[in-house]
Parts: structure tokens; sequence; C-alpha cells
């Protein structure tokens, strides 16, 4: 977290979405006739990364309060108007004799209006902050001169600002323009100090206005992209929607923009205090030249392969999940990856299918039904190879160099795989024969590695990246290379 604030008379969009702040105001449920609205007092707060309202009385006194509720309206003691998006009430309490109170999670919401249906209403452009962005992008706005006597004390400074050149991309699956959006601002008294404070963020407009949901799952899914690229969990500071023009116009004429400042609930934040570029995978210099490619196969392939991506990144957000299942979310990022390539099967489906319905009819008043269904569907995938085939299949596909630095051979690798393979029905198919083969405690950690290795490589590559750029970047990591190194040598996976 950023900050603890405990002002309850401040306004909402000081804080970022990473800071924890509790505000007063009143609240109500949406209802047709405004006058008849029943208003509640009470306080928005923040929470290890997510929100609760908690009021003074109940949203109703039926049982429709247990139910969720879509929106709910409020007005701050600054004056900001806020709308609450889906509320789930998760605690109740009458106390006798006292007052009610009620606490209501809420997953997200949006100042600056009150909304009955947010896809109702269209946004121009985003514009979104995350953590490690700044450091990310590396732009070093900074420039600092001291001023030196003759004898070489330090007699005053100079520091100044060059904002970054602003670089624009359009992606032409979503019809909409990226670009890098810097923010500077100083504080002080010009006395005793003064601070200096810059952040960089990613500017988003479509060519036509779009709905929030458009814009909530493109920013969703720029985080991960970016997750992917630094190698580290990336989480929202702060979303800010660019609306319709405001009624008045500034001095000379210019139109502004109404904003929206977004709040999204973000489970089990984790930052960093201090993150280097040379902690991060790959940084926008390292991708520049290509980022628009890169942008717009991430868009253009998210369908096909979300499933592939999120089962992969759930390691990244997921530090908590045991060891086993880590491994077997590795595991499967690559068998599903693979079938997405649409290689590895024995036979067509028609064929299957052709095979199935000649074994029904000689099944047919020979077997119960029950029993000839389960043997279906025991056979819906008899033509897709095994989780071994795969793997191999992958093996195959990779470069020379890749499989040196990762397995030193491709017998090792297979060797390898064979292991990674008894291990995964030894942890989902419990007795199986060669049990004692199979990894387990500190060797499952040193597979995992391995495997989770090689998965970012083959996701990597579908983005657009040279596999061996992909192989240069991990070995000059500071830690994929020693990672990788140190688990090799544990599981005995050199050259004999």
């Amino acid at each position: 977290m950023e900050g603890f604030h405990l002002d309850k008379n401040s306004k909402i969009i000081k804080y970022s979405m990473l800071d924890e702040f509790d505000v007063q105001g009143i609240w109500w449920v949406p209802v047709e006739n405004n006058e008849d609205k029943e208003e509640l007092s009470g306080s928005l707060y923040s929470e290890d990364g997510q929100f609760f309202l908690s009021i003074i009385g109940s949203l109703s006194e039926s049982e429709i309060d247990m139910k969720t509720h879509n929106y709910l309206h409020g007005f701050t003691v600054k004056g900001e108007k806020v709308t609450l998006i889906d509320c789930i009430p998760i605690n109740k309490m009458y106390n006798a004799p006292g007052i009610a109170q009620q606490t209501v999670m809420v997953t997200s919401f949006l100042t600056g209006d009150h909304f009955n249906n947010i896809n109702q209403i269209e946004f121009q452009s985003v514009n979104v902050s995350s953590t490690y962005l700044t450091q990310w992008f590396n732009s070093t706005p900074f420039r600092s001169k001291d001023e030196i006597d003759e004898k070489s004390k330090i007699i005053g400074n100079s520091t100044s600002v060059i904002m970054p050149k602003i670089q624009k991309f359009y992606i032409p699956f979503l019809d909409a323009e990226f670009r890098n959006h810097g923010y500077f601002k100083s504080t002080g008294d010009y006395y005793e100090s003064m601070n200096y404070f810059y952040k960089e963020s990613f500017m988003i407009t479509p060519t036509n206005g779009n709905s929030y949901e458009w814009f909530k799952e493109i920013i969703v899914d720029l985080n991960k992209l970016l997750t992917l690229l630094i190698n580290e969990p990336i989480y929202f500071r702060e979303v800010i929607f660019n609306g319709e023009y405001e009624d008045f116009e500034k001095t000379g004429g210019e139109k502004r923009r109404k904003k929206y400042h977004l709040y999204l609930s973000q489970n089990g934040i984790k930052e960093k205090e201090k993150m280097g570029t040379y902690k991060m995978l790959f940084t926008y210099k390292d991708v520049r030249n290509h980022f628009s490619n890169l942008l717009n196969n991430w868009f253009e392939k998210k369908d096909n392969l979300k499933s592939v991506y999120n089962s992969y990144l759930s390691t990244h957000y997921n530090s908590s999940d045991v060891l086993e299942t880590k491994f077997l979310n590795t595991i499967q990022t690559l068998e599903i990856y693979h079938r997405t390539q649409g290689r590895g099967k024995l036979f067509s489906d028609e064929t299957r299918e052709s095979y199935l319905s000649t074994l029904n009819k000689i099944m047919e008043d020979k077997i119960p039904t029950e029993v000839q269904k389960e043997i279906n569907s025991k056979l819906q995938y008899f033509n897709e190879y095994s989780l071994l085939n795969r793997l191999k299949d992958i093996l195959q596909h990779l470069n020379p160099d890749t499989i040196l630095y990762l397995f030193e051979n491709k017998r090792i690798a297979k060797d390898f795989f064979y292991k990674i393979v008894l291990t995964r029905n030894d942890l989902t198919h419990l007795g199986i024969s060669e049990k004692e083969k199979a990894y387990k405690g500190i060797d499952l950690y040193y597979a995992t590695n391995l495997m989770k290795i090689l998965s970012a490589i083959k996701l990597f590559t579908e983005l657009g990246l040279e596999e061996d750029n992909v192989l240069n970047a991990i070995k000059k990591h500071f830690n994929l290379s020693f990672i990788i190194s140190d688990s090799k040598t544990k599981l005995g996976l050199t050259k004999k």
C-alpha cells in the first residue's frame, strides 16, 4: 500500500487504488423517483486492495437486501458523486437497543456522476497508470547539476525536467491508439524543501468512443501483458476516463472533457518497494521497435489464448498457492497452449466421430445405456496426443540454443518430460505405477521453475518476439538465469 489515510473529510480522487482511505458520505439505492430515495450515512473505505461501504441503517428491510445491488449511489462530504458497481452485502448487525449497521463489499466504483446503467455511457479515452510502469518506460526525465566553486565546494544546484517524447501506436485490431503519457508536479515551500514527482501512464483512445466494459477489458488485458513482460504482478494505481465535454469552456474557448475516476478491487496486492529495470524481463526499450505489433498480437490472439495466459499468470498473482497447484497450473499452461496450435492429433475429429458411431452400434443392446455414456465420455479426446507427446512436440519446435540452455540436449529433455508426466499423473491419479519416479518436495519446485520458463518462451513467441531474443533476455535477467542453472543442477539435468 502506498499510504494510510484516516482523513474522512478528503476527496476520494486524491487517493490511488493502492492507498487506504476512509471517506464519509450519504448513500442510497437508485429509484425511479429520486425524491423517494432513502439516504443512509456511511463511509466508503479501502482495505488490502478491496473496497467496502459501512452504513448506518440497512439498504432494505426485506430479503432482497441480501442479494447483489448492481448499483448504489453516493454523495461524499466533499461533494463528489459516486456510483458503486456490483455491491454485495456481507454483514448486517441489529443492535437492540441501538441502530442497525450494514457492510457492503464494493467490486468497483466510479467518481464523477451517478449512473443507473454504466454501459449506456460512452467514454472517449482512458488514462491508466499501473505499478512499475514509470520504471518500465525508463524515461528518466530529471536532470540535476551541481554548481561547484574553485574549492570544489557545492554552492548551488539546478534541477530540470525534460518530459519524454510521446510515442503513439495504432492497434488495428482494436481500432485504437495507445500512447505514453507523462505527468509532472512539484511541491514545497521554496524555502526549506522542494519535491518533484513524475509518473508515466498509457493513454488509450479508440477511433470512436466506446463503452465502459470495452475499456475495462482492454486495461485489464494490458496489465496482464505488462505482467508477462516485466515478470512481476502488475496492479492499477489510477484509471481515469475522459467522457463528454463539460458545459463550460476554459479561458480561450478551449473545451474540457469530464473526468471519471475508476477504482477496481484488487486482491493480494504485493508491490516491491524498489523495482529497477534490471529486474524486468523486458522493458519498453527492449520492445519499442515492434511494440505496435506486439500489442496487436496480444489483443488479436487474446480470445484464443486466454486460457493459456490466465493459467500462466495465475502463478504470478497467486503466490500463496501450494507447490502442487503451481506445478499443475504450469503443466496445464503448456497443454492448453499446444492444443491452440492445432497440432498433436492422431486423426481428425470427423474420423473420431465415425469411430465412435461404429463403436456405439456395436455396443447397442449389449451394454447398458449409462455404461455407453461413460465410455463415450472417456473417449471424447482419444484422437489427441498424450501429455508426453505434446511436450515432445513442443521440444521439436524449440530452437537448438533454447534446448541447450534449458536441458542440455533432447535426450535429457525427454527424460525430464517423462518424469513430469509421471508427476502430473501422481498428483491427479493417486496410486499410479512408477510413483517413486515422480518429482516431490524441493525437486517439484525446481521442475516447476523449468516448465514455467518454457511456458514463458512459447507465450512470448506467440506475441511475435523472436525465440532467440527471448532466450537472450532470460540469460541476462538477474534472477531467471540463476533459477535455470540452479534447477538443472539440483535435478541432475546435465550431460553425463
